[in-house]
C-alpha cells in the first residue's frame, strides 16, 4: 500500500528513529525533528506530499490513497499543488472530496490527521515513548510495541458475521480512525474523533447515471488509459453500459481468473462479440513457499476480512499498473440495487424495528469454521452485539428514515470502512484504483432515487436497456451459476439454488490446489508450537480440520483458508 508512517513525542531518540526507519521501506518523503519523525511512500500516483513553506521545510503535509473532484461531465484526480491548496487552511473542507485517503498535517510540534467521508483509508496510532506513534499499516505498529494482544470484543464482527460494525482496532491500546476521522496529536497527547457519513437531505443535483458518467470519465495524461474489472454480475456490467455508450476509444477491460470459472468465461465472451479490448490475466500458482509468502503478504494488509484463497484472484494488479492503467472497480454496486441486508429486513422484521442486538444478531451471522475455544466466541459475540447497540445509537430513527434507506446507511458506514477499505488501502500500493459506487457524490444520488427503483436491480437494468441494449442478451453470474438477464432478485436466487441442488455450479479447483502447493508449509504450520500453544485456538480442532482436508476431505478447503487468513493476521502483528 500506500502508506504513511510518523511519531509525535516530547523527545525523539536516535534509537527509536532507528527503529522507524527500519520498519518501511524508502520512502517517498521523511523528515524529523527533536520531537517528531514523518515519512511516507508508494506509488507516486497515491502518494503525495510537500511543505507549505521553503522557509520551515519541517512543516509540511501528506496524503496516502486518491482524492477526487467532480464536474458536470468528468471527474479528476487532485494533484499535489490541489492537496498543498486544501491542507494549508486552517480547517481543511475534506468533507467535499470523493475518493478515498489519509491526509496528514504537521505544524509547530502538532500534528493533524484526517480520513475520507466513509473511511475507506484509515489510521491506526497507538502510545508510545511518552508520545504517539501513527500509521496506515498495522503491523508496523505492532513490531514496535512490547506486547499486542488480540482485542476479541472488537474484531469478533469481523469473524462472526458480515463484517466488523465498529471502527476499532483489532489488537488492544491501539486506535482507529474512522470515516471522516480527525485526530489532533501533540507531543504528550492524542485526541480523536469520527463523523458517521449521513446522505445531504437538500441534495438536489446530477441523477445517478450522470455522476456515474462523471466518475468513468476521469482527466488523464496521454500514457494512461482506464480499466474496467468485468465480471459475470450486474454491477460492473451497469458501468460497462455506461462506458460504452457513446463508445470511448481509450479504456480496456480485464479480467482475473480461470477459464471455468462463470464470471470469466461471460466477461471474456462480451469482450470478444463486442469488440472490446480486454486483458485476461491466470498466471500458475507459484511454488510452496511463495505461495506462502503470497498469503502472508495478503493477510497482514487486509485484517482478515476474506480467506487467504482470495488473494488468487487479486495478485495481478501490479501487472495493470505496468500496463499503465487506472482501474475502476464496481465494488458496492449492490448499493444501487438495495441488496444489503435483506435477510433482516424479510425474515427479521419485528427484530429490526426493535433494535435489540440479541434480537439482530442471529439475522447477520455467518458461517466461519470454529477455531476459537467457547469462551472466546462468547467474548466476539457480546462484542458483535455491543456494537450493534452502539451504531443503532449514531442511526436515525428507522421509523422517520424508513427501513430500507434505514439498512442502505447501516451498510454505507459498516461495510465500506471495513469490508472494502483495508482492500483498497493494499491496492493503493499495487495500482491507481477507485470505486465509483463508493463515492459520497453518487450515494448523495441514490438516496434520492426512489427505493422501488433500486430493488431488483431495475435501475441497473434499465440503464443497460438504454445505453447498450445487447448486453442483456449475456447471462448473469452469482454463486458460481448462471441465471438469465431479465430475472429479478427472487427468481435468480430461485434459479441458482436450484442449479447448485443439481451440481450445475462452478468450484474452483484452485482454491484447492493453492493448499496442495503449500502441504509442507501449511501443515508445518499446524504442528509449530505458536499455533498449539496459543490460548484462543480450539487446537484439536484445528489440526483435525488441516488433517482431514489433507487425506482427502477437500471441502474442508475454505475453512483451512480461514483458519489461515487469521494466523497470518497474527503473525503479522505479533499477538
Amino acid at each position: 500500500m500506500s502508506w504513511i508512517f510518523g511519531f509525535v513525542g516530547p523527545h525523539l531518540s536516535s534509537e527509536s528513529m532507528s527503529h522507524f526507519q527500519a520498519l518501511h521501506p524508502e520512502p517517498n518523503f521523511a523528515s524529523h525533528s527533536s520531537t517528531a519523525y514523518f515519512a511516507a511512500g508508494g506509488l507516486p500516483e497515491t502518494c503525495f506530499y510537500g511543505s507549505f513553506s521553503s522557509k520551515q521545510p519541517d512543516e509540511g503535509w501528506a496524503v496516502s490513497g486518491i482524492g477526487l473532484e467532480r464536474s458536470v461531465q468528468k471527474c479528476r484526480f487532485l494533484n499535489a499543488a490541489d492537496w498543498r491548496q486544501i491542507l494549508s487552511a486552517a480547517s481543511p473542507q475534506l468533507r467535499r472530496l470523493d475518493g478515498h485517503f489519509v491526509a496528514i498535517k504537521r505544524r509547530g510540534q502538532g500534528v493533524e490527521c484526517f480520513t475520507d467521508q466513509l473511511g475507506l483509508r484509515t489510521l491506526f496510532l497507538t502510545p508510545f515513548d511518552g508520545g504517539t506513534i501513527f500509521s496506515t499499516r498495522l503491523d508496523w505498529i505492532a513490531a514496535l510495541r512490547r506486547q499486542n494482544e488480540v482485542d476479541f470484543a472488537v474484531c469478533g464482527s469481523n469473524w462472526l458475521i458480515f463484517n466488523q460494525i465498529g471502527y476499532g482496532a483489532f489488537l488492544k491500546n491501539v486506535r482507529r480512525l474512522g470515516p471522516n476521522g480527525f485526530a489532533s496529536l501533540s507531543p504528550t497527547s492524542a485526541r480523536l474523533r469520527n463523523t458517521l457519513w449521513t446522505p445531504d437531505p437538500d441534495y438536489n443535483g446530477q441523477d445517478s447515471s450522470e455522476v456515474l458518467e462523471a466518475f468513468l470519465n476521469p482527466v488523464t495524461s496521454g500514457e494512461l488509459a482506464i480499466s474496467l474489472g468485468l465480471s459475470g454480475g450486474l454491477d460492473s456490467r451497469t458501468l460497462l453500459a455506461l462506458l460504452a455508450s457513446p463508445k470511448r476509444a481509450d479504456f480496456y477491460l480485464h479480467v482475473f481468473g480461470v477459464t471455468e470459472d462463470p464470471d470469466v468465461r461471460i466477461s471474456r465472451a462480451i469482450a470478444r462479440d463486442e469488440n472490446f479490448l480486454q486483458d485476461y490475466f491466470n498466471d500458475p500458482l507459484p511454488d510452496g513457499p511463495k505461495c506462502m509468502q503470497l498469503l502472508q503478504d495478503y493477510a497482514r494488509q487486509t485484517q482478515f476480512i476474506e480467506p487467504t484463497s482470495t488473494i488468487l484472484k487479486l495478485r495481478h494488479y501490479s501487472q495493470l499498473y505496468n500496463c499503465k492503467r487506472i482501474v475502476i472497480d464496481g465494488g458496492f454496486g449492490e448499493i444501487a440495487r438495495r441488496q444489503f441486508l435483506n435477510r433482516l429486513l424479510l425474515k427479521g422484521k419485528s427484530a429490526l424495528h426493535s433494535g435489540d442486538p440479541a434480537s439482530i444478531y442471529p439475522y447477520l451471522r455467518v458461517q466461519r469454521p470454529p477455531i476459537f475455544i467457547p469462551e472466546v466466541l462468547q467474548m466476539m459475540r457480546q462484542g458483535v452485539e455491543e456494537q450493534i447497540a452502539s451504531l443503532w445509537r449514531e442511526m436515525p430513527p428507522i421509523h422517520d428514515f424508513g427501513s430500507e434507506n434505514f439498512l442502505e446507511l447501516w451498510a454505507i458506514r459498516t461495510r465500506l470502512a471495513n469490508a472494502y477499505g483495508f482492500e483498497q488501502s493494499r491496492l493503493d500500493g499495487e495500482c491507481m484504483s477507485y470505486m465509483p459506487f463508493a463515492q459520497p457524490s453518487l450515494l448523495n444520488c441514490l438516496f434520492k432515487t426512489a427505493v422501488a427503483m433500486r430493488k431488483n436491480g431495475r435501475l441497473f437494468r434499465q440503464l443497460i436497456r438504454q445505453r447498450f441494449p445487447r448486453l442483456a442478451r449475456y447471462s448473469l453470474v452469482k454463486g458460481g451459476t448462471t441465471y438469465p438477464f431479465y430475472f429479478s432478485t427472487v427468481p435468480a436466487w430461485a434459479w441458482t439454488k436450484l442449479k447448485t441442488r443439481l451440481g450445475q455450479t462452478f468450484t474452483d479447483a484452485s482454491v484447492i490446489e493453492f493448499l496442495y502447493h503449500s502441504a509442507t508449509e501449511v501443515q508445518d504450520l499446524v504442528n509449530s508450537n505458536p499455533v498449539k500453544s496459543y490460548p484462543a485456538y480450539d487446537y484439536p480442532f484445528i489440526r483435525s480440520m488441516v488433517e482431514k482436508f489433507y487425506r482427502g476431505q477437500t471441502a474442508l478447503a475454505a475453512q483451512v483458508h480461514w483458519w489461515l487468513s487469521f494466523e497470518m493476521w497474527r503473525r503479522a502483528v505479533k499477538a
